[in-house]
């Protein structure tokens, strides 16, 4: 299984700009990324970005990056501070408050790295791009709602890749015991 990049995510971020994916903030990145892992997952069985996603009130979050763009501009950033300082190589972070919401836009600093990312990882990032182009933030978290793994999940619980691509279970369940006895292994 994938693990955790930072670096992936920035990058997948600047792939988003480049490819004019519209009214683009960190609402829209939550389920941009949500839909990259879901939709891999259906297919290849393996997440692009491996973050955790969590049910919150208007939709699915990658609990990593939520924290790690959350802490960009506060002063007391210690749990996310490697994944802050790797994140602002590549993206700047524009905050602007617009009455009571606070809107985020990202701006790339540098080029996309595509050889961060395998072919199969790519073609989904293509058809996130095309298939949520034109989405607002208030589109897309209504449309992450109409999901059983977001309906079924309970409010800030872990939605589950099993139930992300439930077609897949028994090789998740399979790959879960297969880490537990490893674990257990290691700590003899």
């Amino acid at each position: 299984m994938n693990k955790y990049s930072i670096e992936k995510v920035a990058n997948a971020i600047v792939y988003f700009v480049d490819n004019g994916v519209e009214y683009f903030g960190k609402t829209k990145l939550m389920k941009l990324m949500f839909f990259a892992d879901k939709y891999h997952l259906q297919k290849y069985m393996r997440p692009i970005f491996a973050d955790t996603y969590i049910k919150l009130p208007f939709g699915p979050v990658p609990a990593l990056t939520l924290g790690t763009i959350d802490s960009i501009n506060e002063f007391e950033k210690d749990d996310f501070e490697s994944y802050v300082d790797e994140f602002l190589k590549y993206i700047i972070v524009n905050e602007q408050y617009n009455g009571k919401y606070k809107k985020t836009t990202f701006v790339k600093k540098q080029d996309f790295n595509e050889e961060l990312f395998s072919i199969s990882e790519l073609e989904i990032l293509e058809q996130i791009a095309k298939e949520f182009k034109s989405f607002t933030a208030k589109q897309i978290s209504d449309y992450s709602h109409d999901f059983d793994e977001y309906k079924y999940t309970n409010d800030n619980e872990v939605i589950s890749y099993t139930s992300m691509a439930p077609e897949h279970k028994e090789y998740f369940e399979m790959i879960a015991l297969e880490n537990q006895a490893l674990k257990e292994l290691i700590a003899k």
